[in-house]
């Protein structure tokens, strides 16, 4: 779907635009003993971002100063040092053997 309109995004014309596609049907095909529908898009244009559309951050500044922005749900599955990879998760993280039901 993407390469049907990355060519036009890169005009100066569709800077900060947000592409819209049309989807046209799907077609039905047959895997092993059962089936999928492969999706068929149509590129339609682009339009303005709207205001309430924000882009989300990975929280972290990625200009010479290194600083820190503003933090993000995100920022839970991110490591907090270069050696620290550690994934944290507010719910998971409280859940033991106990909880797992098999």
């Amino acid at each position: 779907m993407g390469s049907s309109f990355y060519a036009e995004s890169q005009k100066p014309e569709n800077k900060d635009k947000l592409p819209v596609v049309k989807w046209t049907g799907s077609e039905s095909i047959n895997i092993g003993k059962g089936s999928t529908s492969i999706p068929h898009f149509e590129f339609a244009g682009f339009k303005d971002r709207p205001a309430e559309f924000v882009i989300p951050s990975i929280g972290y500044d990625t200009s010479p100063s290194d600083t820190q922005v503003e933090s993000t749900p995100s920022d839970n599955f991110l490591p907090k040092s270069d050696g620290d990879t550690k994934e944290t998760h507010p719910v998971l993280d409280t859940l033991d053997s106990g909880d797992i039901p098999f």
